[in-house]
C-alpha cells in the first residue's frame, strides 16, 4: 500500500525463497529398531521422544518405530528409553531416514547397592498415592494420541481399527470424570464373513484412555480399602529413564475367590511417582472374570475368559508425569450352544501419546466428544490408505501389515458383491 494505491510488483527474492521452501520438507520421517546390545533381541514398547519436548512415540512388538519430526527440531536429540535399560540420546540430524539400529544396554541395580529409603511396599504405595497431586500435572492438558484396536479370531486378524485422538485431561487433583476423548480421524477394515460383530462386545476401546490412567482413577490394588485382599512384596530396584525405581509385586490372596489382579508397580525411588504398572487378572480367578469383561452377548453363546493383560506407562516432562502408553489384551473362548468346538477371540487395544500441550487448554464442545461407552467400531468410518499425514503412530508389525492388506481386499470384494 503506497498512499491510496495498491502496488503489485514482481520480487525475485520472494520467488527464490518460495522455491527454496519447496525443496525443504517440513517433516522428516525417521525409522529404526531398538535392539539389546550384545544379544540382538529387539525391545518392544520402548519410548522414543524428542529430548526436552512433549513429542514422541512407542516401538511396536518387534522393537520398530517410525517418528515424524518437524524441521525446527533437526538440531535436537532423540531419546530412546525403556524400563531396565540405559537411556540413549542421538542427534536427530545424524540419524538415517531409512532404518537406524539403536542399541540399548540392559542395566539392573542390585538392591544392596542402593540406599533404600523405604522397604515396606504398602507404605510406598500409600505415599505414591499421597504424592499424586505433586508429581502429576495439575493444570488441564491436551494429549494427541494414536489408537489402534485389533480383533483376532483363532490367530487370524478379522478387524483392524485405528484413530487419531485428542484426549482432554483435567488436573490430577480432580476426578477422572473430567476427562474427555475426541476422535479427530479414524478408519477400520474387517472381514464380515469371518467376524460376526453380533457375537459379543468386549469392554475396552476408547474408555481405556480414561479408566486405565491409574494415577487418576486408582485400581483396587492401589486403594487402601482393598489392601487386605492382596499380598505385596518389594522385589527389585531398576532404572527407568536412568532414574531408580522400586518394583513392587502383588497378587490377590489365595483365600479370595472374586477375580482380582496380579502384577508389578514401578514407583520412582526419589519422587515416589507411579512410573508404570503392568498387571493381569490373576490366573487363579480368570474363569470368573467373563461377566466383568463382556458388555453383551447372545443368550445362546457361552463365553469363557482366558486372559486379560494391561500395561500403563507415564513419561516425565519438566518435572511432571504424563500418561504415555496404554496397552490391553483380553482373550476369550466363544462357543455356541450345541456346538462341540468354539473359537478363541482376542482384542488388543493400544494408546500411544505423541504430543502433550498444557497451554490454555479448554474442554471440548459437547458435540465433539466421543461416547466412550459405545463400541469403538460403531463410531468410525471405512479404511483409507493415505491417513496419518504428519501425525505419529505405532509402526504395525509385518503380520498386521499383511492382515490389513488382506482385509482390505476381502472388504472390497464383499462390497462388490
Amino acid at each position: 500500500m503506497v498512499g491510496g494505491q495498491i502496488v503489485i510488483y514482481h520480487s525475485p527474492f520472494g520467488l527464490i525463497q518460495k522455491q527454496t521452501n519447496k525443496q525443504i520438507p517440513l517433516y522428516t520421517e525417521i525409522r529404526g529398531v531398538l535392539i539389546v546390545k550384545d544379544s540382538e533381541e529387539t525391545i518392544p514398547y520402548a519410548n522414543v521422544c524428542i529430548v526436552g519436548h512433549n513429542i514422541g512415540t512407542i516401538t511396536n512388538n518387534e522393537g520398530e518405530f517410525i517418528i515424524k519430526i518437524h524441521s525446527k527440531y533437526s538440531d535436537e536429540f532423540l531419546g530412546f528409553s525403556c524400563i531396565g535399560y540405559k537411556t540413549v540420546n542421538k542427534q536427530i540430524s545424524e540419524l538415517e531416514n531409512e532404518k537406524d539400529t539403536i542399541y540399548l544396554s540392559a542395566e539392573y541395580i542390585p538392591i544392596q547397592e542402593v540406599i533404600i529409603r523405604y522397604s515396606d511396599p504398602v507404605y510406598l504405595i500409600k505415599n505414591a498415592k499421597y504424592n499424586i497431586s505433586k508429581n502429576y500435572c495439575n493444570v488441564p492438558s491436551l494429549l494427541t494420541a494414536f489408537y489402534r484396536e485389533t480383533i483376532q479370531k483363532n490367530n487370524n486378524y478379522v478387524a483392524v481399527m485405528e484413530a487419531l485422538l485428542y484426549i482432554y485431561k483435567g488436573p490430577y487433583s480432580g476426578s477422572y470424570r473430567q476427562d474427555q476423548v475426541k476422535i479427530h480421524k479414524s478408519r477400520k477394515t474387517y472381514d464380515t464373513k469371518r467376524f460376526d460383530t453380533l457375537a459379543f462386545k468386549l469392554k475396552g476401546g476408547l474408555r481405556t484412555g480414561i479408566l486405565l490412567d491409574v494415577a487418576k482413577k486408582l485400581p483396587n490394588f492401589l486403594d487402601e480399602e482393598y489392601f487386605e485382599f492382596y499380598d505385596y512384596s518389594l522385589s527389585d530396584i531398576i532404572l527407568i529413564d536412568d532414574k531408580p525405581a522400586y518394583v513392587i509385586d502383588f497378587d490377590q490372596k489365595i483365600s479370595i475367590n472374586y477375580p482380582l489382579f496380579k502384577g508389578k508397580i514401578y514407583i520412582d525411588l526419589n519422587t515416589l511417582a507411579i512410573r508404570s504398572v503392568e498387571f493381569t487378572i490373576s490366573p487363579s480367578s480368570i474363569e470368573n472374570a467373563s461377566q466383568i469383561l463382556v458388555l453383551k452377548k447372545p443368550r445362546k453363546t457361552k463365553i469363557k475368559a482366558l486372559g486379560a493383560d494391561y500395561l500403563i506407562r507415564y513419561r516425565e516432562v519438566n518435572g511432571k508425569y504424563f500418561l504415555s502408553h496404554i496397552k490391553t489384551n483380553v482373550s476369550f473362548r466363544v462357543r455356541k450352544r450345541k456346538k462341540l468346538f468354539g473359537s478363541v477371540y482376542s482384542l488388543t487395544s493400544e494408546i500411544a501419546v505423541n504430543e502433550i500441550d498444557t497451554t490454555d487448554i479448554k474442554r471440548f464442545k459437547l458435540r465433539d466428544i466421543a461416547n466412550t461407552h459405545e463400541i469403538f467400531e460403531d463410531q468410525i468410518s471405512e479404511y483409507t490408505t493415505a491417513f496419518w499425514g504428519d501425525f505419529n503412530y505405532i509402526k504395525p508389525e509385518q503380520p498386521l501389515i499383511d492382515a490389513i492388506t488382506r482385509l482390505n481386499d476381502v472388504f472390497n470384494e464383499n462390497q462388490d458383491e
